[in-house]
């Protein structure tokens, strides 16, 4: 395949590429950062989204090999597609990453922590706690 040819389709279909995804994955932090991910439904959701976004890296794979195929590419083209594929799974894992410390971080911000008794609920129940966890006897 001559050279031009090749960066036409190349520059084609990372130009066509680069829009989805960032489309898809802003939509998927921005419905993290407006939910709870602690609920199950949610988190359900929440991976499905995930799923689809990663089935856009390999749509974008199976786009590279019926493109351009690589019976017709010499060594040099073939090398640079296979730098494209390592550079896209280093890509899907950072992102993973990036998506994962989100989550959990979001997570962790929902969290409801339940309220310290009052000392009039201590003492109607009988369980006196420490004003400081130091002091708080462990029992096993």
């Amino acid at each position: 395949m001559k050279t031009s040819d090749f960066e036409d389709k190349y520059a084609a279909i990372i130009n066509n590429w680069n829009p989805k995804k960032d489309t898809h994955f802003t939509k998927l932090l921005t419905f993290l950062k407006t939910s709870n991910p602690r609920s199950p439904l949610v988190r359900f959701r929440l991976d499905e989204d995930w799923n689809n976004y990663k089935e856009l890296y390999d749509s974008l794979l199976t786009e590279i090999e019926t493109e351009l195929p690589s019976s017709s590419l010499d060594q040099g083209q073939l090398d640079c597609l296979v730098q494209l594929k390592k550079n896209l799974k280093v890509i899907v894992l950072q992102e993973r990453r990036y998506f994962k410390e989100m989550l959990f971080k979001r997570a962790h911000e929902t969290k409801d922590e339940l309220p310290m008794p009052s000392l009039l609920e201590q003492i109607t129940y009988g369980e006196i706690f420490p004003d400081s966890p130091v002091y708080q006897k462990i029992y096993w």
